[in-house]
């Protein structure tokens, strides 16, 4: 009988190989933004976003805030919790633990990484995000920040990935169509850079069958 893996390794396993970048980030990508972005001039914002995963039911599921109304380039928007690098974390990984602790409440530290994803630049606010994968070993005892937070959505991993769930809209920006592909759960669209970062977490779980029945065998190093 092959050795059985839990869920957390088979997503380190996954997300250890060969990441395809925006090639899979830009079929969530809405058609006015179908090249990479580059920084070009001025400076970023160094920033990190934690998605984590744990699970509910018997099922692996994600969680996203819902961003408050201000005055800031995002206000408003569904995302995963995160923010901006400050100089008292030594690590990256260290300011999405510390951004998903303050803004929902979720702990977590090195022991839950799984692993990361291909970062993405956001012209309009010229944050310069880095992804990361937590596995947590339970639901989260949420707690959100009312200053930043007006409400949170979750969803299990196999909803988000159905391909049911993905739908398009069409916005006019400038005169012109702009396609906005976007996953939904329930009345909530999640599109943007946030889809983006989803889409390549969807072709790396899925490519090795994380959530499936079979999940792809692991080979060890000896």
């Amino acid at each position: 009988m092959p050795e059985q893996y839990t869920i957390p390794e088979q997503v380190a396993f996954a997300l250890a190989r060969t990441l395809p970048g925006f090639k899979a980030q830009k079929r969530m990508a809405p058609s006015n933004r179908l090249h990479k972005p580059e920084m070009i001039g001025g400076q970023s914002t160094l920033s990190a976003i934690l998605i984590p995963l744990y699970p509910r039911r018997n099922e692996w599921f994600t969680c996203f805030m819902i961003r408050t109304i201000d005055k800031t380039v995002h206000s408003g928007q569904i995302s995963f919790p995160g923010g901006k690098y400050e100089p008292e974390d030594v690590l990256l990984y260290e300011t999405a633990c510390r951004e998903a602790r303050e803004e929902l409440n979720i702990h977590c530290d090195l022991k839950n990484l799984a692993g990361e994803l291909s970062s993405l630049f956001i012209p309009a606010s010229r944050y310069y995000i880095q992804p990361f994968v937590a596995c947590l070993n339970q639901v989260p005892d949420f707690i959100p920040n009312s200053l930043e937070v007006a409400g949170i959505i979750e969803c299990s991993i196999n909803d988000l990935f159905d391909d049911i769930n993905k739908k398009e809209k069409i916005f006019l920006k400038d005169g012109k169509e702009v396609i906005v592909p976007y996953y939904q759960i329930g009345e909530y669209h999640i599109w943007g850079a946030t889809a983006m970062i989803i889409s390549e977490m969807e072709q790396m779980l899925k490519k090795y069958n994380v959530f499936g029945d079979k999940p792809a065998q692991i080979k060890q190093s000896r």
